[in-house]
C-alpha cells in the first residue's frame, strides 16, 4: 500500500486533523483478498501533536 494513498483518503475521513501523517507503516499480511497494514497516525489538534496506532484492511 502506498502511504500517499492512505493519507489521501485518511485526509476525507478526517477533515479536522490537521498536519495527518502516517508512520511506521508496515505490511502484516497480504492474501488473495485484502491486505493488512499497521501504522501509526499522527496528526495536529487544539490541544497538540496527537498520534493512534492503527490497523487497516484494504480491498485492493
Amino acid at each position: 500500500m502506498d502511504s500517499s494513498k492512505l493519507t489521501d483518503y485518511l485526509t476525507e475521513v478526517y477533515p479536522e486533523r490537521k498536519d495527518l501523517k502516517i508512520l511506521n507503516l508496515q505490511n502484516i499480511t497480504s492474501g488473495w483478498e485484502t491486505e493488512i497494514e499497521s501504522f501509526d497516525l499522527e496528526w495536529t489538534s487544539d490541544d497538540g501533536k496527537v498520534s493512534q496506532a492503527l490497523i487497516a484492511r484494504i480491498y485492493p
